[in-house]
């Protein structure tokens, strides 16, 4: 496999060797331009990067402007059309420009100094997410505040995820485990080649944080910090429909935020930091700590709020709510519908096939006494027709037009991690064993 340097300027960039525990890379690329952020390239494969990013949240968006300008620009340039003068996208951006917090604010200003692109492009790409969701055609219950004359934002029934840890006795050595599958419609594969995972060094008091989503987009999918807390976003918009913009921020940036406060050191701790807010759409906050597991409940009806785990050893989810917490619309799909359901073929709920995933979760966690990182990466990988979580594209007893891009594995008491990323041969049989390892433990410490 053959790996270049020739990704940017030379008066940016320069390439080196490196030996990173877990067989990173081959080559990496460094930014001279502030003398700190790196970018290295998986070995097995070249379409997944990591930065590793040091300074002030300006310095640090300059860092990433330089080592992704290549990708940075091939995205915008891609989807630039969406941000036509006048289009939905336009206002969506600047209903976004008055809600990120400043560090966000400050890292798209220096990767604006740095890619070539514009503040507007910058944050243009950080917000595309939601602008394609927008674009999907199935449209919210509400409208988007008017003053941005906006259109009725639309809601595609994607990125629901699973999710599942486990600690203690179901686990081995008192250590927590957890397991996250990120599912997104079929269309989000065009995304696959700038699959990311950003390493956040501030200098000023904050955790460190990695992220791991795709090129532009700053809160990523997933969030892990150096305090050995992992948080990871389902959305839940089959259970609690609708839409609330006006003030609120949507989930994944509060969990970046909450991730990055140095306050946000364990579990219960974390539960405060990402509860009281006001979610754009409806989510599911799924928490793991050294110390346990919750779950934090984002509906667009109220603020966010905790619930208590399913058992001191285990907690567990895909994109439905408890429905003895809040007395949800009589149709909204809950837990206890699927519970409800079990030993049934379980209910034909939605495109996600929530009800399925939650009870093939739900079998695994009873027919294993323990529970190791092994045995979760192989379950993370089996598809949902075998049994498992895997949403592979090509289904046939849950047909649905999702796919995970990626699954992550790992062990948050060391740090240590396993990510697969989906790529087009791996669901032909139904399973896949390709997990590149993901030391963050010595990425927190360098």
């Amino acid at each position: 496999m053959k790996f270049s340097c020739g990704l940017m300027a030379l008066s940016i960039t320069s390439c080196f060797a490196a030996n990173i525990p877990g067989g990173l890379l081959l080559q990496a690329q460094h930014d001279t331009s502030t003398g700190s952020g790196q970018s290295y390239i998986f070995k097995a494969d070249e379409n997944v990067r990591l930065l590793n990013l040091h300074g002030s949240y300006n310095d640090m968006g300059r860092e990433y402007g330089a080592l992704q300008k290549v990708q940075l620009n091939t995205m915008y340039h891609a989807y630039q059309h969406y941000f036509q003068p006048g289009s939905q996208g336009e206002s969506i951006r600047m209903y976004y420009s008055k809600l990120i917090a400043n560090e966000e604010k400050s890292l798209l200003q220096g990767i604006s100094e740095t890619s070539g692109l514009s503040y507007q492009e910058a944050l243009s790409l950080d917000v595309l997410p939601i602008v394609l969701i927008s674009a999907s055609g199935e449209s919210f219950n509400h409208t988007l505040d008017s003053k941005f004359g906006l259109t009725p934002l639309a809601v595609i029934r994607s990125s629901h995820c699973s999710f599942l840890s486990v600690k203690g006795d179901k686990a081995y050595k008192d250590h927590s485990l957890v397991l996250r599958n990120m599912d997104f419609n079929t269309f989000a594969k065009a995304f696959l080649p700038y699959t990311l995972i950003v390493i956040y060094h501030p200098n000023n008091g904050d955790n460190s944080v990695a992220t791991i989503g795709f090129t532009g987009f700053i809160s990523g999918h997933t969030v892990i910090n150096n305090k050995h807390i992992f948080i990871a976003r389902n959305d839940a918009s089959t259970s609690v429909p609708g839409n609330n913009l006006k003030g609120a921020v949507d989930s994944m940036r509060t969990m970046f935020y909450t991730a990055l406060k140095p306050s946000t050191y364990d579990l219960s701790t974390t539960i405060r930091n990402l509860s009281g807010k006001t979610a754009i759409v409806s989510a599911i906050l799924g928490v793991a700590a050294k110390d346990g597991s919750g779950t934090v409940y984002a509906p667009v009806t109220s603020v966010t709020e905790s619930y208590p785990v399913l058992n001191a050893n285990y907690n567990y989810f895909t994109n439905l709510y408890h429905q003895t917490k809040k007395p949800y619309p009589k149709e909204a799909l809950t837990e206890e519908t699927c519970v409800s359901q079990e030993g049934l073929h379980p209910p034909k709920d939605s495109a996600s096939h929530a009800c399925t995933r939650y009870q093939h979760i739900a079998k695994f966690v009873a027919d294993h006494q323990h529970i190791n990182v092994d045995q979760l990466k192989q379950f993370a990988s089996v598809s949902v027709d075998q049994g498992g979580i895997y949403q592979t594209g090509f289904l046939k007893k849950y047909p649905v037009e999702e796919v995970t891009l990626h699954s992550i594995v790992g062990d948050v008491t060391t740090g240590q991690y396993y990510l697969h990323v989906y790529n087009e041969e791996t669901p032909k049989i139904q399973q896949t064993t390709s997990w590149l390892p993901l030391d963050l433990a010595y990425f927190f410490q360098h």
